[in-house]
Formats: structure tokens, sequence, C-alpha cells
């Protein structure tokens, strides 16, 4: 799997996340990790989204993490 796109609104609180039904940026990236992606795009994202997010993400992912945005392109080719 080349590029693996997840939503993670919180970068780490997991409680929160799960009570309204969605998850964290360290749970996208154990995902991503398991599911062998070579990249991971986290989306879905709180509006204060920042650097905590890749760095949740990366604590348990090893390939690159990105912070979906507005315009943001991938070449899967």
């Amino acid at each position: 799997m080349d590029l693996l796109i997840l939503e993670a609104t919180y970068a780490t609180d997991a409680e929160t996340a799960g009570a309204h039904g969605h998850m964290t940026a360290a749970q996208a990236g154990e995902l991503a990790q398991r599911a062998g992606a070579r990249r991971l795009l986290l989306t879905h994202l709180l509006p204060e989204a920042d650097k905590r997010w890749l760095t949740a993400a990366r604590q348990h992912f090893t390939g690159p993490v990105a912070l979906a945005s507005e315009g943001l392109t991938y070449d899967l080719a």
C-alpha cells in the first residue's frame, strides 16, 4: 500500500476520540504500521492540528507522515 489516508481528529486523547467515534494520530500511526503502508496522510483534523499530530503518529509509524490541507495532491504513479 503506497498511501494510507486516515482520519486523526485528535493527536493523542484516545478517550475523547473514542467517545466521539474518531481516531487519534497515534492510533492512525499504529494502524498504518500494521498495514504496511509506505506513507500516511492524516485527515479530518481539528483546526489546531500541528506538529503534535505528526509527532504522535511518528511514535508508531516509521514512514513519512503528513497533515492533509486544502489543495494537497499526491502523485501515486
